[in-house]
């Protein structure tokens, strides 16, 4: 008996530990009553707690806080880089993105490995462990400073067999991409689908830490990252969110969503509407080169801004087709705030007013409720829903935490 109970105690205690830090971190500095107070723990547990993350770097207690009688309280200081966390964009196109992270998630120091997918897969590794280890010796880290690393790839992640299904870069097809790079980095290692990471990341920027949002992302597809009280919602087995693969209509020859209305689908539109004055059928669709796309981006930008009739009647019609499809997630979801972001950024602002139009005229839950649709923030989000995920897995291995 006294030994079970001595186990529970000990399990509660870093229980304790890893809900304190997390606090701290959220508040960055914080007096010990006010966190005693919101985490309805004694003043003394939360002394004792404090005691034990000062030693181990995470916080500082020098600066004093405001007083409301007697000695000034200690404020309490979270120290970011106390451990770092690395980040692995693998679904940027033809480059792949590696980033040292704070605690805090802003970016130490970082590199493009250019021309990464064109060798073979071998050496795509290899040159992802020079990166990491360059990295560190640049900031003169060792690995026992790195709580773990996330991984962001182009696909659905299957976490129980290690594999990205549906992925649209080839090299990352059937490998162990989880297994490969823990072997390879000697560090825990998460892997999550880049939609839900970019969703994570604008979580983490919303003033309400428990936030219910959607971010529809946009890459080479469209993915939707849903968060449910600060929590990605991933269904039954983790596929949640894979809106880019409706069809547009039922015939099986019909364009997918992704096809239709992603970055190159809107430019190949636009090109067609230039030339001929309407959309194109959703079952027409083509792929155009990359250096198409950005003449063609820059092209429709620059005449937005000089208040091109033409294009503002085009965006107006692509607004009205994205305003279907948050017409539709809307009534299903009913989420707090709809984000839109990704390759389109310097799009969405043209975007929104058509979009919030169509929304208000056909949403039924947007009638009766404000759902604000908004263009997500410009800073990497994927580098910050990494931080965000790797963090709350550390402190659920550490500290017992549910994660």
């Amino acid at each position: 008996m006294t030994a079970k109970r001595s186990i529970n105690q000990s399990a509660l205690k870093q229980n304790n530990i890893g809900l304190v830090l997390t606090e701290i971190k959220r508040d960055h500095l914080i007096v010990k009553s006010v966190l005693a107070r919101r985490l309805r723990l004694s003043f003394a547990t939360v002394s004792s707690i404090c005691e034990i993350l000062e030693e181990q770097g995470f916080i500082s207690m020098a600066k004093k806080g405001d007083s409301t009688g007697g000695r000034k309280p200690k404020t309490i200081q979270f120290i970011p880089h106390a451990r770092y966390i690395l980040a692995l964009n693998f679904s940027i196109k033809e480059a792949m993105h590696i980033a040292l992270i704070s605690l805090d998630y802003v970016t130490i120091k970082d590199v493009w490995l250019r021309d990464i997918y064109a060798s073979t897969c071998e050496e795509m590794f290899e040159r992802v462990r020079v990166a990491v280890a360059e990295l560190m010796e640049t900031v003169g880290i060792t690995p026992s400073d790195i709580i773990g690393a996330g991984a962001a790839v182009p696909g659905l992640y299957d976490e129980q067999y290690d594999r990205i299904n549906y992925c649209t870069n080839p090299m990352l097809a059937n490998i162990g991409i989880q297994h490969r790079l823990e072997d390879l980095l000697e560090i825990p290692v998460q892997v999550m689908n880049d939609a839900n990471l970019a969703a994570l990341g604008q979580c983490t920027l919303e003033t309400q830490p428990k936030a219910s949002l959607m971010l529809l992302y946009f890459t080479e597809g469209i993915g939707l990252g849903i968060i449910q009280d600060g929590v990605i919602f991933h269904g039954s087995t983790g596929y949640a969110g894979e809106i880019g693969n409706m069809r547009l209509s039922v015939d099986a020859d019909a364009c997918r969503l992704e096809q239709f209305l992603n970055l190159n689908g809107i430019l190949v539109n636009y090109k067609y509407y230039v030339q001929n004055g309407e959309l194109l059928s959703p079952r027409v669709h083509e792929k155009i080169t990359e250096e198409e796309q950005q003449a063609l981006f820059d092209q429709l930008i620059t005449a937005l801004n000089r208040k091109s009739i033409s294009e503002i009647t085009f965006t107006k019609e692509i607004g009205q087709q994205l305003g279907w499809v948050i017409t539709t997630l809307i009534d299903l979801l009913n989420p707090g705030t709809v984000y839109i972001g990704g390759d389109i950024d310097a799009l969405v602002s043209h975007l929104l007013p058509h979009i919030r139009n169509y929304v208000r005229r056909h949403s039924i839950i947007a009638n009766v409720s404000d759902v604000p649709i908004k263009a997500a923030s410009v800073v990497n989000l994927i580098v910050k829903g990494v931080g965000e995920l790797v963090f709350h897995h550390w402190i659920g291995r550490t500290y017992s935490l549910q994660v």
